[in-house]
């Protein structure tokens, strides 16, 4: 009886190598991040040491982008047409949606509680809400062009963001024009919306 208990242990932890690592790995890591915090490490041994975890990271980031290509490639192959164009139609609202939702609710939050020093806001004012629409309208133009990418290689890496350039006259600073500009980080919206 014993024995078929520890055969089955030894099998299941040959079928979840991969987890069990992984658990060691989590649990070695932070015994030795806290182990290690009271010497005082110089800034090229705390470079050093998370060098291994600075190319895992890349690692994961490399593989993460053709593995989402491939899996909504794949999924939406599997698919009718029919139920594929509501497919993308749904997942394209919903992430409108919350992106919408999310930004009112960041503006309500803004709004509500002035976040920042107090002294601050005395001394540049309450701010304009001409701006604060401007930069709002500008969001949602700038979610349109990441939603429709003119390069799908470039969406793996830039999205499209609008700048302004600003000049400051006395207390307040006035928009003088808007560029648009790439900013480093996925276009996921844009990857999604190529692959459906």
């Amino acid at each position: 009886m014993g024995a078929s208990k520890s055969n089955n242990f030894y099998k299941w932890i040959k079928s979840n190598l991969l987890l069990v690592f992984t658990f060691v790995g989590v649990i070695l890591g932070a015994v030795l991040g806290f182990g290690l915090r009271p010497l005082n490490l110089s800034d090229k041994s705390i470079l050093l040491l998370s060098y291994p975890g600075e190319l895992f990271m890349r690692l994961l980031q490399l593989m993460i982008l053709p593995l989402i290509i491939a899996s909504l490639i794949t999924g939406a192959a599997s698919l009718n047409a029919k139920l594929n164009g509501k497919m993308a139609l749904r997942t394209i609202v919903y992430f409108l949606s919350t992106s919408l939702l999310a930004s009112l609710v960041g503006l309500v939050l803004v709004l509500a509680i002035h976040p920042g020093s107090s002294e601050t806001k005395e001394l540049l004012g309450a701010g304009s809400t001409k701006q604060r629409n401007l930069d709002l309208v500008d969001n949602f133009l700038d979610l349109g062009r990441n939603l429709i990418p003119n390069n799908v290689f470039q969406a793996s890496m830039e999205s499209a963001i609008t700048r302004y350039t600003e000049e400051v006259i006395g207390n307040s600073s006035i928009i003088t024009g808007k560029t648009l500009h790439y900013r480093s980080g996925t276009n996921t919206l844009g990857i999604i919306f190529f692959c459906l």
